[in-house]
């Protein structure tokens, strides 16, 4: 028996079960996605933050921020609403502050010379 890919019924099928193909490998793609969501949302932002609180109480207390100097030594400033611990927020806020910092310095090293020109030898 000869197999006919012309008929409008075998073209159905072959739609449909490509179809069904597609559908099923989209669908962990989509549960992962929305895992990793729910992950974002649960968790702190920052791997640095998750390592200073060490108790996982979503706060950084000063106790926990002495691992840390510079956050230790900026704590008061950086505990925005002055609640005694930083939160995930406020210390993506002192994260941000940090590298705004750095690129201000690059940017203000790159734009300074840092030796003389060189002068052009007399041509004889």
């Amino acid at each position: 028996m000869k197999f006919n890919h012309t008929t409008p019924f075998n073209k159905a099928a072959i739609v449909l079960i490509g179809s069904l193909s597609l559908i099923s490998l989209s669908v962990p793609f989509a549960m992962a996605d929305s895992k990793t969501k729910e992950i974002a949302t649960e968790a702190p932002a920052d791997a640095d933050y998750k390592k200073l609180d060490v108790n996982s109480d979503h706060k950084i207390s000063l106790k926990e921020a002495v691992k840390d100097k510079a956050l230790a030594s900026s704590f008061d400033a950086t505990d925005a609403n002055k609640d005694g611990s930083i939160s995930a927020e406020e210390y993506a806020g002192y994260k941000a502050a940090i590298q705004a910092k750095l690129l201000d310095s690059a940017a203000t090293t790159a734009a300074a010379p840092t030796s003389t020109p060189p002068t052009a030898a007399p041509v004889n």
